[in-house]
This record gives structure tokens, sequence and C-alpha cells, in this order.
């Protein structure tokens, strides 16, 4: 495939007099010449029609990438948005506008000491500082530069936690069409700045976004089996994902609502019945980040619910031995 179909970059504002950026960054890690932040994280979408398995990431979600650079107050100074997920963030960060034109015409963007910090991710550039690597033999100077690299780094990762805050939609994003993804993304983006320019209050969107972002990666909930009550009878549907609960519940009501070949117990009888689910109450039994237990435990708590809907063909591998289990 074409890495670069469909992949947007802007430069938002490029800080020319870098005076103040670099002395708020001082005052957070006590060195002088950082100029920005960057990382990257990943955007869930659904699964594509054309490269699918290009889009999945370490964590086997469906995603595009988005790189970008922040300043000290949270604000991106460039974005890079379009790269399947699968990519890793080095070669992304090497095909950027930013590092071609950095590399290109350094004095345009960056003085004799000033640099972007980043995390083992990205390369060391004698204008990319990133952290030593930790082989168990660091001293105590490297393990407080790496410290200070860390808590420099945060600033990135709160910046995201704001723009997913801010605009929901992008921790899954429902878009149908490839090619109009990037200029959503980038349109959140800008108007992210646009929210701090005006000194919106974000305390609340920095906590929440958190959970949605580490690092550079999407942070998946822990894997859950989770029923779902019929609202017009005593029936039920018991299910295990690894997904988001909220994407899984989305899952289902799309089913149910749309014409979907692939039926579910819960679409079935919900079409067959024209009965209703409570997914907004749907609760979790247990959690369980192991595949296979978790198949385990998915079809003890079937095989013990005499009212779950589920097809029988969900719980012909459990074994004889936890029926004393299923039956205490």
């Amino acid at each position: 495939m074409d890495d670069k179909s469909h992949v947007l970059q802007v430069s938002f504002f490029w800080p020319a007099q870098r005076e103040t950026v670099k002395r708020e960054f001082r005052k957070t890690a006590e060195i002088d010449g950082i100029v920005g932040a960057i990382d990257g994280t990943f955007i869930a979408i659904k699964v594509p029609q054309h490269d699918a398995e290009a889009y999945i990431t370490r964590k086997c979600q469906y995603a595009i990438t988005l790189p970008a650079i922040c300043d000290v107050s949270m604000k991106f100074i460039d974005c890079y948005v379009g790269y399947p997920g699968s990519i890793s963030g080095c070669r992304i960060f090497h095909n950027s506008d930013i590092y071609q034109r950095i590399t290109n015409n350094r004095a345009e963007y960056l003085d004799e000491g000033e640099f972007i910090f980043g995390d083992k991710a990205y390369p060391l550039l004698s204008w990319c500082m990133i952290p030593y690597v930790d082989r168990g033999n660091l001293n105590a100077a490297q393990k407080n530069f790496n410290r200070k690299v860390s808590q420099t780094c945060q600033v990135i990762e709160r910046s995201f936690a704001v723009l997913f805050g801010w605009f929901r939609r992008l921790k899954y994003l429902d878009v149908n069409k490839p090619e109009f993804i990037p200029s959503t993304v980038l349109g959140a983006c800008v108007l992210h700045n646009m929210c701090l320019q005006n000194n919106e209050d974000i305390r609340h969107l920095v906590e929440e976004g958190l959970a949605n972002v580490e690092g550079n990666e999407i942070v998946d909930p822990p894997r859950k089996n989770a029923p779902t009550d019929c609202k017009d009878c005593n029936k039920c549907y018991i299910g295990q994902t690894k997904q988001y609960l909220k994407k899984r519940i989305y899952d289902h009501q799309y089913t149910v609502t749309h014409n979907v070949t692939a039926e579910t117990a819960l679409s079935k009888h919900s079409k067959d019945r024209r009965h209703n689910f409570d997914f907004q109450n749907t609760k979790i039994l247990k959690k369980e980040n192991n595949y296979k237990k978790r198949l385990i435990y998915e079809m003890i708590y079937i095989k013990k619910d005499e009212n779950a809907v589920n097809f029988r063909t969900d719980i012909d591998n459990l074994s004889v031995i936890y029926n004393n289990l299923i039956h205490a």
C-alpha cells in the first residue's frame, strides 16, 4: 500500500521567538533549550475496507497514528496524521514534513542549542533528545536526565488527553471514507489550540483523556465478560470482549438496527421477537486480560444462566471438568 495516501500535516505555529517557550520548559525540566515535546497517539477507527491489516496496532485495534509536537502550554505546533497504526513512530517521523524541513534548514526552525524532547521511540539527533537506554547500568546523572525527559514529555501526553476529552469522537472515529479521517483529526487539533487560546478550563479533561491515552498507544480497558439484559423479557446476552465496552455495545446496537449478515445471538433475539436490550445498563461480570481464560469464563457464565440467549455453539468447547464449578 502507499503509506502516504491520506496523510496530512500542518504546522500551526512554530514559535519564532522561542525564549518564552524555553523559559517555561526550563521551569519543568531544569534543562535549557527545549522548544517542544513530541509523541504520538492512536485514533481508533472502523475496520478499513482496503489494506485492513496495515491498520492493526500492537494492541490489535484498527487505528491511524497522530504524531504531534506541542509547546509547554499544550498547544500543538505540528501535527502529522494519517499513517496506519502498524507503522512505527520512528518511520513516520522520518517521513514527516517537519523532519525534512529541520534536516534541510535547521536554522529556520531551531537555533544552536535548541531541540525537542521525545521518548525512546524517536531517533537521537542533534535537535531531538531522547532518554538513555536503561540496561541497568545508568549512573545517577543519566537516571536524573531520563526522569527530566519523562517529566517534559508528560506535556504532550496531557495535550492528547485534553484533545480526547474535548472531542470524544476521536476515541473511536466512525468514518466510512478513510480519506476524510486526517482532515477531521486535524480540524479537532486546530479547535484544541483555539480553546486553549481562550483559556478554557481543562482540569477535568486531563484526567478523563488520560484514561484513553498512555504514551503513544491507545490504552485497552481490562478485558471483560459482560451481560446485557433484554427489556421485554427475562433473557440476557453474555459476551466477552477485548474492546472498549462502549465500542462493543455500539457494534451490537449496529447489528440490531442495520441489516447485518453476520448475526449475533443478541441481534437474532432482538429481530425475531422485536425486543429491545438494555445497553445502557450492561453489567461487568469478570475482568480478565488472558484471552483463553476469558473464553472459559464466558462459557461458564452462559451455561450457568438459563436465561442466556447465546447460541449453544458458544459453549460447545467447555470441558466437563467445569461442571462442578457451574453447579456449585
